[in-house]
């Protein structure tokens, strides 16, 4: 069977370039090809529809043309819309009309059949477009996860982890790290810490006033995670339109204070590039004495 982007490729939608880039950014922030290709500027939502819903045979909608039916809204909980990531377009009848990014996913509909009480009836909808809809019309309410040290407020260190409750060992361990390295572009004086990938590695760099110096470099496979775990720390979802730029506070712990530092994160040539912000941060140690003033001197050189 051949793979969607050969499909897309063969009807010039896109071109293999395209296709290849889609298949980058798939292994740094997961998702369909369809949706990746959309979100990248590369493919036209009507192209992808009407491409791919006779491969799927459902009825292609575009949410983004018209008001759906609050009656419809309303018969599916919030909780359920997102774990099947599902918007629920009309009632017909005895029928419950959703619009679904996989409408062959059968585990998502009994959910959804079990939950309303009623037959339900599946739309192809391109990803973003119910990404979009999903955030409108279920809004995620959240308050600000913390990167925090156990034990921090005895100025003790310990292992830092997200409060999430991340499960993984991995993730641990990528938590302590980015906490290092925002501590250690604080002690050294950097505007700005800088995490992107290049082809080859991923790279973590601290940005000073009139010259940058590298901090490390990690393997690639490393990049999609930590990203990942930024934008929990950061209460940010995956972004579902292209162009995407996300600004959000991390709290971070820093000798018994927690501190909140500005996360930037935006796409890039070979997946999303994060930007911390240090300049608040330090000033805010400085004027408690909890950073030496050769850190503000390294930071003005």
């Amino acid at each position: 069977m051949k793979k969607l982007g050969e499909i897309l490729i063969e009807h010039g939608l896109v071109t293999p370039f395209h296709v290849d880039r889609a298949v980058w950014w798939q292994h740094d922030d997961g998702g369909r090809i369809g949706g990746l290709l959309i979100r990248l500027g590369y493919l036209e939502e009507s192209g992808f529809l009407r491409v791919m819903a006779p491969l799927v045979h459902a009825a292609p909608i575009r949410l983004d043309d018209g008001h759906l039916d609050p009656r419809a809204l309303g018969r599916v909980p919030a909780r359920i819309a997102r774990s099947t990531s599902a918007i629920a377009v009309a009632v017909e009848n005895d029928r419950l009309v959703v619009a679904m990014a996989d409408p062959g996913n059968l585990t998502a509909i009994s959910d959804l059949e079990a939950v309303t009480g009623m037959r339900v009836e599946t739309r192809l909808a391109a990803d973003p477009a119910v990404a979009r809809a999903l955030d409108r019309f279920y809004p995620i309410e959240t308050t600000l996860p913390v990167l925090a040290t156990p034990g921090a407020q005895g100025g003790q260190g310990g292992a830092v982890a997200v409060v999430s409750e991340p499960t993984a060992d991995t993730g641990h361990a990528l938590d302590r790290l980015l906490v290092s390295w925002i501590q250690d572009g604080l002690v050294g004086g950097a505007r700005t810490l800088v995490i992107e990938r290049s082809p080859h590695f991923l790279v973590v760099r601290c940005e000073m006033p009139n010259e940058s110096f590298e901090l490390t470099q990690l393997q690639v496979l490393f990049h999609r995670p930590l990203v990942s775990r930024l934008r929990v720390a950061a209460g940010l979802p995956t972004p579902s339109t292209r162009g995407w730029r996300q600004v959000a506070p991390i709290a971070v712990p820093f000798r018994g204070a927690e501190l909140r530092v500005e996360l930037t994160l935006f796409p890039d040539t070979f997946g999303p590039t994060a930007r911390i912000a240090l300049d608040g941060a330090r000033t805010r140690l400085l004027d408690s004495g909890l950073l030496p003033a050769s850190a503000a001197s390294s930071a003005a050189a």
